[in-house]
């Protein structure tokens, strides 16, 4: 693996760059080993939607999502991944590691499963579990009734099956029964069974976990603030829909589906996805780790968090991490990162949050400082804006291929005849762009994306008839290039005239002349824009400023 030449400088430029008069609010730091780090803010935390409007800086504490991950899997290598760095506190009483079961360190009044008594920790903390995926049809929630149902020996009827220990399967859930492991391996909570009690064990589990952090993360290096549920001061991120000129949401005010336990959502459900931290509190975190100083974590546990000197089966594969390396113009190199992103556009037209953490360059310091090792972390508070023009609400369905939007009144997929199935998201623009075709616009009864330019053109809509083209119209890049902004593969169908997905074959998805939608002959090679987050926003100022 290459060594980069990274020019600190241009990766703050790059960034600012890209996300003035792009987001709402933004805040990063990026720093090496022997290289002063720099901190940037801009934009609003608030808007006037939302007054007091407030700045963003980087002292505001942001949901970060599931880089919530990283600072869990920190905490368990600590207890779990023996000898400890530093002061790190909390006796192991359960003697247990990384590749103990992890039943051990649940609750023994839980009547279990049999077939979970084989994941290990480290299962848990590399997604190699087999429990529930993210985003799975019948995942369970990460609330402490939720967590103990479905690993009974009677989950809730329509429960995600459990896969094969081993399967890559990337789960909240899993994280989320950190929030019960560490203070279980410590010994923080009762064992005894809680009986009419158990709403309030459930608490317990959550307010030993936020003081694990407290003690062995935060606590370490000073640190006091960070939290999993409201954050103390009330100047914390809105989460909002660029520009932010309507109300935003708050994120620590959320509740679980089906919640009846009184207070906050977010620090009930914690491990998978709920810290609120800032840049300030989150910058000295990632450079203790970065200078492997022996506050939080030895060179060998930080090895180990990387697939580094692992059993065979866990080579390569990040504990909390996303991401251990990328390529750069042919050359591969080291990108150790962790993004998170929080997102109410479907539900409430509230916004989003979105950060990421990486580590990069070389993992010990070399003769040349520009080397490395590196550190940077981003939050943002809104989508990425694609420019003057663009429009964020277009969505991939995932039953028909088809590009369609939320904003219509009319949404029928052809699949099956009810509403698209919504997948990931993209941004259409009205703007010119060199070598771009026109004439693209949203049917009003399908909601899909159609090319009518003229009446004789093929057009047949679910509903019936013709599609019926309204608002903008819309140009689309003929570029067929992939980006880390783009995605190709986008066809024009040539029977029933919608913009659909096709993965480099000559027809796929549902079309609503019959069958899957037909490609050949079909014209261009369209390249959309996709919905970009912070862990884009940072590999893009890695490349600019790797030399």
């Amino acid at each position: 693996m290459g060594t980069p030449v990274v020019n600190v400088e241009k990766f703050a430029s790059a960034i600012e760059a890209r996300l003035n008069n792009s987001v709402v609010g933004y805040a990063f730091v990026v720093g090496g080993a022997a290289v002063p780090a720099v901190k940037h803010s801009a934009g609003s935390a608030r808007t006037a939607a939302n007054a007091p409007a407030l700045p963003f800086l980087t002292s505001t504490p942001t949901g970060v999502g599931s880089v919530s991950k990283f600072i869990t899997a920190i905490a368990a290598v600590q207890l779990l991944d023996r000898p400890d760095a530093g002061g790190v506190q909390g006796w192991n009483v359960l003697n247990a590691n990384l590749d103990t079961p992890m039943y051990k360190a649940l609750p023994p009044y839980w009547t279990l499963r049999n077939d979970i008594q084989q994941i290990t920790f480290r299962d848990l903390l590399t997604h190699t579990s087999g429990l529930p995926a993210e985003g799975a049809q019948g995942e369970p929630g990460q609330d402490y009734f939720s967590l103990k149902n479905y690993l009974s020996p009677n989950p809730p009827a329509g429960s995600t099956p459990l896969a094969s220990r081993g399967t890559a399967r990337y789960s909240n859930f899993g994280f989320g029964l950190f929030r019960i492991l560490l203070p279980n391996i410590v010994g923080l909570v009762p064992t005894d069974n809680p009986g009419q009690y158990e709403q309030q064990r459930a608490t317990q589990y959550a307010t030993q976990y936020q003081e694990i952090l407290n003690d062995n993360i935060w606590g370490q290096l000073n640190i006091t603030g960070p939290s999993q549920g409201t954050p103390a001061g009330n100047n914390h991120a809105f989460m909002y829909t660029y520009p932010g000129n309507t109300s935003g949401y708050d994120w620590s005010q959320w509740k679980y589906p089906g919640q009846t336990a009184p207070g906050e959502g977010q620090p009930l459900c914690a491990g998978a996805g709920t810290a609120w931290v800032s840049i300030d509190w989150f910058a000295p975190v990632l450079d203790s780790i970065n200078k492997i100083d022996q506050r939080l974590l030895t060179l060998e546990q930080w090895e180990h968090m990387q697939g580094i000197g692992v059993p065979s089966g866990y080579q390569g594969l990040g504990m909390g991490i996303d991401q251990l390396s990328v390529n750069v113009n042919g050359n591969q190199y080291r990108w150790v990162e962790k993004n998170g992103g929080l997102g109410w556009f479907v539900t409430s037209g509230g916004g989003s949050l979105s950060a990421s953490v990486a580590f990069f360059g070389s993992m010990q310091p070399t003769a040349n400082p520009d080397n490395g090792p590196f550190y940077a972390a981003l939050c943002i508070n809104s989508d990425v804006s694609g420019g003057p023009g663009a429009s964020n609400a277009w969505f991939y369905c995932q039953k028909c291929n088809s590009l369609f939007t939320s904003q219509s009144a009319g949404n029928l997929c052809p699949a099956n005849g009810k509403a698209h199935t919504t997948g990931g998201q993209y941004i259409v623009s009205t703007a010119q762009q060199p070598g771009g075709q026109s004439g693209w616009r949203q049917c009003s009864k399908c909601a899909a994306l159609c090319y009518e330019p003229g009446s004789t053109d093929p057009s047949q809509c679910k509903a019936g008839g013709r599609h019926t083209p309204t608002g903008n119209t819309f140009v689309l890049s003929q570029s067929g290039q992939s980006d880390t902004e783009h995605q190709a593969n986008w066809r024009w169908c040539k029977n029933c005239g919608v913009l659909a997905y096709s993965g480099g074959a000559a027809s796929a998805g549902s079309c609503a002349a019959g069958g899957a939608h037909q490609f050949v002959l079909s014209g261009s090679n369209y390249a959309v824009q996709v919905l970009i987050g912070a862990d884009t926003v940072l590999f893009e100022a890695f490349k600019a400023a790797t030399m």
